[in-house]
């Protein structure tokens, strides 16, 4: 585990819009993000820009990263609850964290942690190499239906990772006929699944969260095919999976996460500093740069999100059966 100490540098609920009447709080001293995954992936994207955030707007006066990855995040979300180091720290989550439980990958789930607040939702997109012959969905679908073991699908992921996941409920909903016969090759990074990608030789199409490709995107090495939102995302220039005639909207929220031992002032600043964050500018230009689209959740309605989510994800597992 690493720990890296930094110097000061839209609502949607009930909670973040009373805070906007309110006088901002007096700012965190330290704050502690735990990263249960490894460095350059979405857990690890998230956290940093929080906390840069947060010491931005002056919502916190230090911020200190500690990192434990391993088995899907699994390993890091048992230093988390273990650690007496990480008592007051807040650890980075996601969608995994209630379809893993599920799998029997995770042996506990948020259940067993303390919800804060929820910030943004991330996109999933299609992606191929600029030469690619496949201009949209349907021309996809039709190469992977002709023979699938010749037309891999790249993952910057492990087997059982969200990017796995959504690319099978993607890829059954957009018509493929047979979706446990499809081949997928794993890589550690979408870095190394890019590269991949770009021999022509170990795969066709990338599935991962859109904000891990701005340079690959910028400098004309990758296209989008598709992103899953409900409509177009400002910056991008890809359609939507309805557009394509895909009747599928899908996205992986992040949020942070408390031990069930934080003590309930700093379970209160905390999430006082989080909700905050989001109402700010310097987040708003975050969310944007990375194409995030703001969902802002705490309390109550949080935990009725989780476990809305967890029927979703119960029901699609049944149904798609690849994890």
């Amino acid at each position: 585990m690493f720990s890296q100490l930094k110097p000061l540098q839209a609502c949607l609920t009930l909670t973040c819009a009373l805070l906007l009447g309110a006088a901002q709080a007096a700012p965190v001293e330290q704050l502690r993000l735990f990263i249960p995954g490894p460095a350059g992936g979405g857990w690890d994207t998230k956290a940093y820009a929080v906390g840069d955030t947060l010491l931005a707007t002056g919502l916190a006066r230090q911020v200190v990263y500690d990192r434990w990855e391993g088995a899907g995040g699994w390993r890091g979300y048992q230093k988390f609850i273990a650690d007496e180091n990480l008592k007051d720290a807040l650890m980075v989550q996601s969608s995994p964290l209630v379809y893993r439980p599920l799998t029997g990958t995770y042996l506990k789930g948020f259940r067993d942690l303390t919800p804060l607040v929820v910030l943004s939702n991330e996109a999933e997109a299609v992606v191929v190499a600029n030469h690619s012959p496949y201009r949209n969905i349907q021309q996809l679908v039709a190469a992977l239906n002709s023979n699938p073991m010749r037309h891999p699908i790249v993952l910057g992921a492990s087997k059982g990772s969200i990017d796995h996941f959504a690319a099978a409920m993607i890829l059954k909903k957009a018509g493929v006929a047979q979706p446990r016969d499809l081949r997928f090759t794993f890589r550690r990074s979408d870095e190394e699944a890019i590269q991949a990608l770009q021999t022509g030789f170990e795969g066709i199409v990338l599935f991962t969260g859109l904000g891990g490709l701005h340079e690959a995107l910028a400098n004309g090495e990758m296209r989008l095919l598709a992103v899953s939102t409900a409509q177009r995302i400002p910056g991008f220039d890809a359609p939507t999976l309805k557009e394509q005639g895909v009747d599928l909207v899908f996205n992986n929220w992040r949020g942070f996460f408390a031990r069930p031992d934080l003590p309930a002032d700093k379970r209160q600043a905390y999430t006082q500093a989080l909700l905050q964050l989001s109402q700010s500018a310097e987040w708003q230009a975050t969310l944007a740069r990375h194409g995030w689209t703001p969902l802002v959740l705490s309390g109550a309605e949080l935990l009725r999100f989780l476990e809305e989510e967890e029927n979703k994800f119960a029901a699609i597992l049944e149904d798609i059966d690849l994890l």
